[in-house]
């Protein structure tokens, strides 16, 4: 049919159901972006047709104490951690603004005329925005590569900033704090953009973080990838690896970024 949804699912609660999943329809030529936390706000009473979702959900959510039955269930501020108190794993040092900020800086990205004002909580930004103009393969790789730049979180600028401008900054705890969550970090292994319709259908794929890797085309209708990017394990370093070669890249460049 042409479409995209939106899917979330967590756990059941005990004699009610097994789990509790939504998925909200995006709207034709709409933008979504779904950034480690959930997107979906208010439910209908029922399933539509640009809502699905466990008919016990509202029941479940009653019955775990996160709702008290007035008004709609909205699924996000109903079952999403606390965003300022986010912690992963359970008992870490909380991670705040870790989907909000990334959630700002591409919605504002994709549609920079609607000049969405930051907010802390991730659930307060809308579920998806119509882009100012329509978006290419090309303009995904540079969401994926965006650091901020031009806003009050450029990451490659003043305190948020690593040596020499490097937009990765170690992820810290109650010692180092924390700095901002940047859309691809140091740690990213990989990343792939989905490219499909009606001609053709193939994944632009990139080894290690798109900040400083480059993306080829894996078409559909191909038998075999080239050697190097069929061969490698984390584990174990490799010349003959793509993996590895632009994991050196990556780190190496941050000697003087």
């Amino acid at each position: 049919k042409g479409e995209a949804w939106v899917f979330h699912v967590l756990g059941g609660v005990s004699d009610i159901t097994k789990s509790v999943w939504v998925a909200q329809r995006v709207p034709r030529g709409h933008f979504a972006l779904v950034a480690n936390d959930f997107t979906i706000g208010e439910l209908p009473s029922e399933p539509n047709e640009e809502f699905l979702f466990n008919r016990e959900i509202f029941r479940a959510a009653k019955a775990a104490g996160l709702w008290d039955g007035v008004g709609p269930l909205h699924f996000s501020k109903t079952f999403a951690p606390e965003s300022m108190a986010f912690e992963s794993p359970a008992g870490a040092t909380p991670i705040p603004l870790y989907a909000s900020l990334r959630r700002w800086g591409l919605l504002n990205l994709a549609a920079p005329s609607l000049q969405l004002s930051f907010k802390p909580s991730n659930d307060e930004y809308p579920f998806s925005v119509k882009p100012d103009k329509v978006l290419s393969h090309r303009d995904v790789m540079g969401f994926l590569r965006y650091q901020y730049e031009g806003t009050e979180f450029d990451l490659t600028k003043g305190i948020l900033a690593g040596p020499f401008g490097t937009p990765f900054r170690l992820e810290g705890g109650p010692r180092s704090g924390q700095v901002a969550r940047g859309i691809a970090i140091t740690r990213t292994l990989y990343s792939i953009i989905a490219h499909t319709g009606p001609q053709r259908q193939l994944a632009w794929f990139a080894m290690d973080t798109p900040t400083t890797s480059v993306y080829v085309p894996l078409y559909s209708r191909s038998g075999a990838v080239s050697t190097v990017y069929a061969t490698g394990h984390s584990s174990e370093f490799s010349r003959n690896s793509a993996s590895w070669a632009f994991n050196f890249v990556n780190n190496f460049m941050q000697l003087n970024y």
